[in-house]
C-alpha cells in the first residue's frame, strides 16, 4: 500500500500517514509511522474488514464483519461489492449482469445504478454506490483514528488498476468529498515496480486531492 510517503507533506504528517486500500470484497488500513508500516486491526481485531453495509430491520446500521455476518438472514438489506458499480451507467453491460445475481435491489436513477434497501422500519431509502463506499471507508478511517488517538486528515486510497476514467472520477470526486478534508487519491498496481508516474492536483469546495497515476 505504500511506496512513500507523500513528496509534499510536512514532518508532522510523515509520522503518521494513513493508508486504506478499499476493496470489493475486504478493506484494510495501515499507517506508515516512525518509518515503518502497522497493519491496523478492527474493534473485531481483524486486519481485513468485510466491504459489506447493511441495515436490520430495526433500523440500525452494520458495517464490517457484523454486517458481513448477518447477510444470510438479511439479504435484500445486505449490500456488498458496491465498486462494481462505481462509475458505470445503468444501462452498462456488466450493471446488467450483476442485477440478475446481487440479491439486493438496484434502480435506475437517471441512467446511473443505485441501492435501494429498507433501511428499517418500513423506511426505504436509495443509494448511491459512492455512498455505500463512503461509509466503509468513514469505518477505515475511524479505525485508524481510534488507534492513533487523533484525527485523520491526509489518507493514501487506492483503487483498482482496472478502473476507467469513469470510475476514478467517480471515486475521486463523490466519495472523498463524502469522508475526508485532505487526500492523497492514489492509482497504483500493486504488484509491480513504478517506473514513472504524472501528479495532478485538484480541488473541490477546500478538499485537496492528489491524483497519482503510476505506470510501468
Amino acid at each position: 500500500m505504500f511506496l512513500h510517503p507523500h513528496a509534499g507533506a510536512s514532518k508532522d504528517s510523515e509520522k503518521a500517514i494513513v493508508g486504506i486500500d478499499l476493496g470489493t470484497t475486504y478493506s484494510c488500513v495501515a499507517v506508515w509511522r516512525n518509518g515503518r508500516v502497522e497493519v491496523v486491526a478492527n474493534d473485531q481485531g481483524n486486519r481485513i474488514t468485510p466491504s459489506v453495509v447493511a441495515w436490520t430491520p430495526e433500523g440500525e446500521r452494520l458495517i464490517g464483519d457484523a454486517a458481513k455476518n448477518q447477510a444470510a438472514s438479511n439479504p435484500k438489506n445486505t449490500v456488498f461489492d458496491v465498486k462494481r458499480l462505481i462509475g458505470r451507467p445503468f444501462d452498462d453491460e456488466m450493471v446488467t449482469y450483476d442485477r440478475k445475481h446481487l440479491p439486493y435491489t438496484v434502480v435506475d436513477h437517471n441512467n446511473m445504478p443505485f441501492i435501494q434497501v429498507d433501511t428499517g422500519n418500513g423506511n426505504t431509502k436509495r443509494f448511491a454506490p459512492e455512498e455505500i463506499s463512503a461509509m466503509v471507508l468513514t469505518r477505515m478511517k475511524e479505525t485508524a483514528e481510534s488507534y492513533l488517538g487523533q484525527k485523520v486528515k491526509d489518507v493514501v486510497i487506492t483503487v483498482p488498476a482496472y478502473f476507467n476514467e469513469a470510475q476514478r472520477q467517480a471515486t475521486m470526486v463523490r466519495l472523498l468529498q463524502l469522508v475526508v478534508g485532505s487526500c492523497v487519491y492514489n492509482r497504483f498496481f500493486p504488484t509491480t515496480v513504478e517506473l514513472r508516474h504524472q501528479c495532478d492536483d485538484k480541488n473541490f469546495d477546500g478538499i485537496r486531492i492528489t491524483m497519482l497515476n503510476y505506470s510501468i
